[in-house]
């Protein structure tokens, strides 16, 4: 699953909301040959860049011409209003006959979905006990990181706490720490009423991009059927993978529980990258606690 960047005239964007139009129109070039099923794309109005909608991606179809695509789909779908003449000649005025003519046209099928907003959270903030409550709600105590750690590690801003809102009510939190070229992420929960909606995935890959130049890592439970709750762990793991995160070869044990790595970004993040992550990340803890 990806999240692409995409602009869009006022008046499509409106037609999107509506719920009339269900079909964006683009060229099959290089850029558009990436999208998949299940990807989202985040329109952006034009004319006012603070106007936005999130849509998935339901259905993809090649054509070797706009004509095509204005055969196959009704003018409503396109975006066109009852009284507005529909005519493929319209999408001559995005993109010149000859490159229609090198790649062909593109229809992407969308269906909208609940437009996400992030923040960061500070410590002082009110949303900073949602965190908290989140948190305790999901990970059970032994896999919690030392309290004085995260607060040292935000307090020598190497670490960061991004919250996740739907109509400005927080619904989840990602907690990551950071030193050099390496992330990790220590947290990460929706809450319970918000999940299997796509929303996990669309923030997981908003962390991942946020770390873009760093390997983002994150431990979980070790996948093995001789635990009772091997298919509970199984599924989180497949989510992460799912999502682009890549299994590595390392595995530790902490508080009597074993784990495994996964990561994201760049190369697989090794086990010498890790210990040097941590160290790094003691000695600043050292310093802020004299």
């Amino acid at each position: 699953m990806k999240v692409y960047e995409y602009n869009l005239y006022a008046l499509p964007m409106k037609a999107f909301k509506d719920g009339v139009k269900k079909v964006e129109m683009r060229l099959y070039d290089e850029k558009r040959q990436q999208l998949r099923i299940g990807d989202y794309i985040r329109f952006s109005n034009i004319e006012d860049d603070k106007d936005t909608l999130t849509v998935r991606i339901i259905g993809l179809k090649r054509f070797q011409s706009f004509k095509e695509i204005y055969e196959t789909y009704k003018p409503n779908e396109l975006g066109y209003h009852e009284n507005e003449k529909a005519s493929y000649e319209d999408m001559y005025s995005y993109y010149p006959k000859e490159k229609i003519k090198r790649y062909g046209a593109f229809a992407i099928e969308i269906e909208i979905v609940k437009d996400i907003k992030y923040k960061e959270i500070k410590i002082k903030d009110k949303d900073y006990q949602e965190v908290i409550k989140l948190r305790d709600h999901f990970f059970p105590r032994a896999e919690l990181i030392n309290e004085e750690f995260l607060l040292a590690f935000i307090k020598e801003k190497h670490a960061h706490i991004i919250g996740a809102y739907y109509n400005n009510e927080f619904i989840g939190c990602a907690l990551y720490s950071f030193y050099d070229e390496i992330s990790y992420l220590m947290y990460f929960a929706i809450k319970d009423e918000y999940q299997n909606q796509g929303i996990g995935s669309r923030f997981l890959y908003h962390i991942a991009d946020l770390n873009k130049d760093r390997k983002l890592f994150i431990d979980i439970e070790l996948v093995d059927k001789k635990f009772i709750d091997y298919e509970l762990r199984e599924k989180r793991k497949e989510f992460y993978l799912r999502n682009g995160f890549k299994e590595s070869d390392y595995r530790f044990s902490y508080n009597d529980v074993e784990y495994e790595v996964l990561s994201i970004n760049n190369d697989i993040i090794t086990g010498k990258e890790i210990n040097k992550f941590w160290q790094s990340l003691f000695q600043l803890v050292k310093k802020s606690t004299k």
